[in-house]
């Protein structure tokens, strides 16, 4: 038996991250086709510019034309209203209302109450938006402050305390929350171009191979002033021949350079010398390496380390994939997030004494998110990482030979990384001593908002609630710094002061708060949590038993699976909620037959 189509979730956690908005729209819509009640009289309600694609807003429209003829809704009358209107064909004819009807079944009354709640509250921020563009309009036209007041008072209404971007967009789309006028976002545009390749990879890419020549110079320090290493953990996924080593080359040729060099000149001291001693370099950007070797390394660098790759070797050794015993050996790798301290011994070498720093910079095949995933065993390693696995553009390239090979701004930028890391490939400070860069007091405020939002969704209920997400979500503010402590140092070519402006920070926040969705959507996905995930468990646990089973036997046979044992409570209990939820949507139905003793049995079965 085929699987039945899968539909969207409308619980609050996936209103709120990852889906498209079509999706929750139409499924809006459907949902208003299913019954008279006080929600679909209050969803009539609505402006009709709650909705965001064209198609959805001209059927809404119809329907509250003819709910306010008839006070009713059915596909049958909404179906006439269109065709009166001459818009049945033009919206997909009466095969598209029959298919957004079927979703709409599927969900409660109050997961119509939370998508009028959402879509009403993205509504209001694209009023928003639209009011400062016609602010900033009236600002190059000359208008007066009180004629600013008044456009601003008539918009009351639609004004939140708070411009801090929360709704995660239809696409990714990071380089938005950057002023066009920043020369580094000119600069990581031009090279997404050139090598096209996708922007938001191209984007955090740069961030994290420039964080190598930061975590050496810099700290961030808490409003309670405590350190944190500016390093950037990223982790992308691309398919083969999309150039992800051309990418990283514009953003990390710079930084070996400096390292290739200052080893020939080890090299040239070790042959010149007649002791056959000579300094050795500190600065090492590993593209793989064992964590054996790195930490025998960690003398020589004080305790610093770069890793930046395009091979998927590096990180199945960072995460203990390419150890036969599959053990995992990445306790470096977590220390050097938060400058932890770390204690080695070896039998034939000096063991290091002191604090770990790092960075790391993975952009490789796909499946090294679900490595990371897979392998860290709850030692903390995702939640380290930035995750980005956006659609690639193989197809869509085009081969021309006049192509420039050169982004304008490599230079500055190839500049600005030798300046920082000028005077450290043979001496590297202490992470202790290193320059303290801080937030403004208001800048602190916005990040303790930020930080505020992200616990009320860490709850077993909210956004956050899952096991995997928590520990993401924990280090946001973590990330929020790192990130911010990036755009001062471009903003300013490491020259203007180390108080970072609130529009980095706030800019910052944006984007880690658009990662965190990114990164739900690639668990919900790949079915690490979630309860579309569990959903997609029993009934692919279904399909393989021949669309049928009993209750007993889906908790033998899923009882041990991710999905149920990460979950909050006991496994046979999330299963009953899971089967007792399709049931209620209609996914599955119950059968009923007489056993060899006479008494009935119970089978689960999917829909047709």
């Amino acid at each position: 038996m085929s699987k039945p189509a899968k539909v969207i979730s409308l619980d609050h956690a996936k209103l709120q991250r990852g889906y498209v908005e079509d999706d929750q729209e139409r499924t809006f819509i459907g949902y208003l086709l299913s019954g008279d009640n006080d929600l679909v009289i209050r969803a009539m309600g609505l402006p009709e510019n709650v909705l965001y694609s064209e198609r959805n807003r001209l059927i809404y429209k119809t329907a509250q034309a003819v709910f306010k003829v008839e006070k009713s809704l059915n596909i049958t009358n909404l179906s006439k209203g269109l065709e009166d209107s001459g818009l049945l064909v033009e919206i997909g004819g009466i095969g598209y209302l029959a298919e957004i009807t079927r979703i709409g079944h599927c969900y409660t009354l109050l997961g119509l109450a939370s998508v009028i709640d959402h879509l009403n509250t993205t509504a209001k921020k694209r009023d928003v938006a639209e009011l400062i563009g016609k602010l900033q309009l009236g600002l190059s036209e000359g208008w007066t402050v009180v004629r600013l007041q008044e456009e601003i008072a008539r918009a009351s209404d639609i004004l939140t305390p708070s411009t801090i971007h929360q709704a995660t967009p239809k696409n990714l789309d990071l380089m938005k929350h950057l002023p066009d006028n920043f020369w580094f976002k000119q600069y990581v545009t031009e090279v997404a171009e050139i090598a096209q390749f996708p922007v938001n990879t191209t984007l955090l890419s740069a961030l994290s191979a420039f964080s190598a020549a930061t975590l050496r110079r810099y700290v961030i320090e808490y409003e309670t002033g405590g350190k944190l290493a500016t390093g950037v953990y990223l982790m992308g996924g691309q398919p083969p021949a999309t150039g992800k080593t051309r990418v990283l080359a514009f953003f990390i040729a710079a930084a070996m350079k400096l390292a290739k060099d200052a080893e020939k000149t080890y090299r040239e001291e070790l042959e010149a010398s007649e002791d056959h001693k000579a300094k050795k370099p500190t600065l090492k950007i590993y593209s793989d390496v064992t964590p054996e070797a790195l930490d025998g390394f960690l003398n020589d660098s004080n305790g610093f380390f770069s890793l930046v790759s395009s091979e998927q070797a590096l990180a199945n050794t960072l995460l203990g994939a390419s150890y036969s015993t599959g053990k995992n050996n990445n306790d470096l790798m977590l220390k050097g997030f938060n400058a932890e301290h770390h204690a080695s011994g070896r039998a034939k070498r000096d063991g290091f004494y002191g604090l770990v720093i790092g960075g790391i910079t993975l952009l490789t095949q796909p499946k090294v998110i679900d490595t990371l995933l897979t392998q860290s065993d709850g030692t903390g390693a995702a939640e380290r990482f930035l995750l980005i696995n956006e659609p690639d553009l193989l197809g869509k390239r085009e081969h021309r030979g006049n192509r420039r090979s050169q982004a304008l701004g490599q230079r500055d930028y190839d500049l600005l990384v030798n300046k920082l890391l000028k005077g450290h490939t043979f001496n590297q400070p202490d992470f202790e001593s290193l320059e303290s860069l801080k937030l403004t007091e208001s800048g602190y405020k916005l990040l303790n908002s930020f930080i505020r939002r992200i616990e009320s969704e860490l709850a077993k209920n909210g956004v956050y609630g899952s096991d995997a997400m928590r520990g993401m979500a924990g280090k946001a503010d973590q990330q929020a710094l790192k990130i911010a402590a990036q755009f001062h140092l471009l903003d300013t070519r490491a020259e203007e002061g180390t108080t970072i402006k609130d529009c980095w920070i706030e800019a910052a926040i944006n984007i880690v708060d658009d990662m965190l969705g990114h990164a739900l959507s690639l668990l919900e996905r790949n079915g690490y949590i979630g309860t579309t995930a569990q959903e997609d468990m029993i009934i692919e646990y279904l399909a393989s038993k021949g669309g049928k089973a009993t209750r007993r036997e889906i908790q033998q046979g899923k009882k041990s699976a991710k999905v149920f044992k990460e979950g909050a409570g006991n496994p046979c209990d999330l299963i009953n909620e899971t089967i007792s939820g399709l049931l209620k949507n209609k996914i599955l139905i119950e059968e009923f037959s007489k056993g060899s003793n006479g008494r009935t049995i119970t089978r689960l079965v999917l829909a047709q």
